[in-house]
């Protein structure tokens, strides 16, 4: 679930409630047996209610593109690579995702990006997003310690001085440390929430989301 807004007059009066209700009762019909949604801290107990349970604290952090980004280290992902990450990113995250990653690529090749040895992907990056907009980075996962140069390479790659927002396990010190070297600042926490299964912690190798609304 993502993307739960209430206009800032009508708050505290239910809608919100009734809102996340009428989507669980809507998954649940269609067969879901396991439903997360990312809270800002200040409405976890709102979910508690609803009987999600607490999981992973994740970070949003932002930066900009500069020209001491060099821009190389990385490829842009062709269908070959692209089926290697489909299958890569379902063990990471632990559901398949190939139908947003295909809309992703699809919609921003220049930014879909990938490290690899041969024929073995040691990372990808997605972004998306435009000067005017800004971009969000994500999904970002690195089994090679490619991480920092998958994230060199999209700062490379878009106008200097864009803005760029990544949300990133907090617990993760590669994750972080990779996005501060590079001038990134915390912006606001999150924390993941679950309703049926109880969340399990995000693979090591999973270094950012796709984006909130998205996981």
């Amino acid at each position: 679930i993502g993307n739960v807004v209430v206009d800032s007059k009508r708050r505290k009066s239910g809608i919100g409630g009734a809102l996340t209700r009428a989507c669980i009762q809507h998954l649940k019909g269609a067969g879901a047996t396991d439903i997360r949604l990312y809270a800002y801290e200040n409405v976890v107990r709102f979910y508690e209610g609803m009987g999600f349970m607490k999981g992973s604290a994740f970070v949003t952090m932002k930066g900009k593109a500069g020209p001491s980004c060099r821009g190389h280290g990385a490829v842009n992902v062709d269908d070959k690579l692209a089926k290697e990450i489909h299958a890569l990113d379902a063990e990471l995250f632990g559901a398949d995702r190939t139908r947003m990653l295909k809309a992703l690529r699809g919609e921003f090749p220049e930014l879909a990006l990938a490290s690899a040895d041969g024929d073995a992907v040691e990372g990808y990056l997605y972004a998306r997003g435009s000067e005017r907009t800004g971009y969000e980075a994500g999904p970002w996962a690195s089994q090679g310690g490619q991480g920092i140069v998958l994230l060199d390479a999209l700062l490379g790659k878009v106008e200097d001085g864009s803005e760029i927002w990544v949300t990133v396990p907090e617990a993760s010190r590669t994750a972080e440390g990779a996005l501060k070297r590079l001038g990134f600042k915390p912006l606001f926490k999150t924390l993941e929430m679950a309703l049926g299964a109880k969340p399990t912690p995000l693979d090591a190798r999973m270094l950012a989301l796709c984006g909130l609304e998205k996981g």
